[in-house]
């Protein structure tokens, strides 16, 4: 078993625990819940509460794991672009936590700058004129936020 991250600075280590201990089984279980499982660690909450337990609080930590997945600022924006494909294709589904998901990621990619502001609340206008029932909520909530002046302030910053 590898061992645990022992400081509130061993983001690796706890990534390299997560990716041990990720199988298959569950990454192919995630298609269930909208969840594509193509760069999914496949870690179930179970074991994500077993290192939890074993850290600790640690808020650096945990600061340190969400730069990963939010904060990136050095990810190239066409991941984020081939994102909104699947934002988009998942927009559909109306299962309350698959419409949560992806509303959440749609205003988290269109929070980053300002083309990718722009991308998103491109996404976000169709996905509100779609007429399906979920697509529609999705697009008309993630445009109240991405083009309200919190937002336009926050991009314009960067």
């Amino acid at each position: 078993m590898p061992a645990k991250p022992r400081s509130a600075h061993d983001v690796r280590s706890a990534v390299t625990w997560l990716t041990r201990h990720g199988t298959k089984a569950t990454r192919d279980a995630m298609l269930r819940f909208g969840i594509p499982p193509t760069r999914a660690l496949g870690v179930t909450m179970a074991q994500m509460k077993m290192l939890a337990g074993e850290i600790g609080r640690d808020h650096a930590l945990a600061a340190g794991l969400w730069g990963l997945t939010t904060h990136d600022k050095l990810a190239p924006d066409t991941n984020y672009i081939d994102g909104l494909a699947l934002i988009e294709r998942a927009a559909t589904d109306d299962r309350h936590f698959v419409k949560k998901a992806v509303n959440m990621a749609l205003r988290a990619i269109g929070k980053r700058n300002t083309e990718l502001n722009s991308a998103a609340v491109t996404v976000a206008r169709r996905l509100a004129a779609s007429g399906n029932a979920s697509a529609m909520w999705i697009g008309k909530d993630a445009l109240r936020e991405l083009q309200g002046p919190v937002v336009a302030r926050r991009i314009k910053g960067r």
